[in-house]
């Protein structure tokens, strides 16, 4: 298969894989510039005072650093890059494409719901969320909706690796499509604590339906 027949035969996978990279390195070009302005006021030289109003703090720099690097380009990247690995190394399409759109859309609509209280200053809580320091409550919900729409990108890959077994009955997969699918199971595992944190902990607490949570606990 010549490389413009395969870029046809894999241009959903190609856009969806890109998509996800692109915000994911974007963040991380981002987050990185906070990096010297944090350790240039350590050695107490304030360049945050010639970007205000945009930027008001060294805390709020922290936490944007923190997000951007640590949450928004490990979860986005971890998405796209499985899914082109997966995609490639089985030579197969997505079984259900439309799944990983409604996963690009929820993990979308999570990282804008977030940026707003991040960009505001309403969420200046250390390197990504550290209770006792409360963010506005759409910051937790907007990362919450981030990390399930990873999931869902990662429900997409099963249902194509399933279907590639159905096709290559006794086969064995692909080695590189195995590790994606079992780093994305690993994923899912890793992130599920965050998701419930933010669920039972800090989201209530964010809206006051409950009086307080245990740092030492719900600590990220």
């Amino acid at each position: 298969m010549s490389a413009a027949e395969l870029r046809a035969k894999f241009k959903t996978e190609r856009t969806i894989a890109a998509i996800h990279i692109t915000v994911a390195f974007a963040a991380l070009s981002i987050g990185i510039l906070f990096g010297p302005l944090q350790a240039l006021e350590h050695m107490g030289i304030n360049l945050y005072s010639y970007i205000e109003p945009i930027f008001k703090s060294y805390y709020q720099g922290l936490t944007l650093h923190g997000v951007l690097n640590a949450e928004v380009f490990t979860t986005w990247f971890i998405v796209g890059f499985l899914t082109f690995a997966t995609t490639r190394s089985l030579n197969r399409n997505l079984r259900y494409p439309w799944i990983s759109w409604l996963g690009l859309i929820l993990m979308t609509v999570g990282l804008l719901m977030a940026a707003v209280p991040l960009l505001l200053n309403l969420a200046t809580v250390l390197y990504t969320f550290y209770p006792p320091m409360k963010a506005h409550p759409l910051f937790y919900i907007g990362v919450t909706i981030m990390v399930v729409g990873s999931w869902v990108g990662g429900y997409s890959l099963y249902f194509t690796l399933g279907a590639w077994y159905k096709e290559h009955k006794g086969q064995r997969a692909p080695l590189i499509a195995l590790m994606s699918v079992i780093t994305m199971v690993m994923w899912q595992i890793a992130t599920l604590g965050v998701a419930v944190e933010e669920l039972t902990m800090l989201i209530p607490w964010s809206l006051g339906l409950i009086e307080g949570v245990d740092p030492q606990l719900a600590r990220d």
